[in-house]
């Protein structure tokens, strides 16, 4: 039982909505999404623009908080610095503990 429990977190993904800042392309709620799971994390504007990263690809996660209740966010910052640099994904501050706790649980934070 304790191994099909492990099993599932290992191959537990996540997704979540909110606004995103890919170089110069934005968008807000609905149509940012970030995807990941323990080996790649994806950013993406709807159907339009996508990046994808393995763990080797990103430096570094920061959290981002600059306005209480409004914007609370998370910057990636990936090794190759040409890839639609700056990258952030804004998410709603009530839920924000949420994307947080996934992040660690996949070894992102």
């Amino acid at each position: 039982m304790v191994l099909l429990v492990y099993s599932i977190m290992l191959n537990q993904s996540f997704k979540f909505k909110g606004g995103v800042w890919i170089g110069f392309a934005s968008a807000t709620w609905p149509w940012g999404i970030l995807e990941f799971d323990r080996d790649q994390l994806t950013i993406a504007i709807a159907d339009m623009k996508k990046l994808s990263f393995t763990r080797n690809e990103i430096e570094r996660l920061e959290v981002k908080k600059y306005f209480p209740i409004v914007a609370y966010g998370i910057h990636i910052v990936p090794r190759d610095k040409t890839k639609g640099t700056p990258l952030y994904f804004w998410y709603i501050s009530f839920r924000f503990n949420k994307l947080i706790s996934a992040l660690k649980d996949c070894g992102w934070l």
